[in-house]
């Protein structure tokens, strides 16, 4: 029975063409190809985890991969994307940009800065995550596990503050899982 819509699925088709196919696709979100293939027949859903590696290594637009509407490839975010898809080696350094030499178009990039608010809400609800399943985590790991999260939140390119809340909520459900599905201490693997 399907669980996800199947216009996802074509669009996922359409993806797997695109980046060289099926297998390409599972290895660029981070999954098995027979789990590429269920989410491509709409009979499994991916995780946000599995989109945002899409989105970020594939090139892949949020908007088009939800509607089908606007460009499948998202718009270069830096100079050296922007280069890449202009097929030139590379981009200017920061010396040959202030002399004026430009190897790559005019690129509009986004803010670089850390949203302040949003990382402090993401190290909070890691670690209330950890305290809630009963594990501990150091402060550099806190920090570790925070910015895996805060960077497929910004990767996403989600813009209003309702869907980066939303994406935080998944991820850190699909935290909380990874926690309670690892094995007890004393056994071979540590907590997530």
């Amino acid at each position: 029975m399907p669980t996800s819509s199947p216009d996802l699925g074509i669009r996922l088709a359409e993806v797997a063409k695109l980046l060289g196919g099926h297998a390409k696709a599972a290895n660029l979100m981070g999954v098995s190809l027979s789990q590429f293939k269920r989410y491509v027949a709409g009979e499994n859903q991916p995780t946000f985890e599995a989109i945002s590696n899409l989105l970020r290594h594939g090139g892949i637009d949020l908007g088009w991969l939800a509607t089908g509407e606007g460009q499948m490839r998202a718009a270069p975010r830096t100079l050296a994307e922007a280069a890449s898809a202009a097929g030139l080696e590379r981009a200017p350094t920061s010396a040959e940009a202030a002399a004026g030499q430009r190897f790559v178009p005019a690129v509009t990039t986004p803010s670089m800065a850390v949203d302040g608010e949003l990382n402090a809400r993401i190290v909070e609800a890691v670690a209330a995550t950890y305290k809630d399943v009963g594990g501990a985590i150091s402060p550099r790991d806190l920090g570790r596990v925070a910015a895996e999260i805060y960077n497929d939140v910004v990767a996403a390119g989600l813009e209003t503050w309702d869907e980066k809340m939303v994406a935080l909520r998944v991820a850190i459900g699909q935290l909380r899982r990874r926690l309670l599905t690892a094995p007890a201490p004393g056994e071979d693997k540590r907590l997530a």
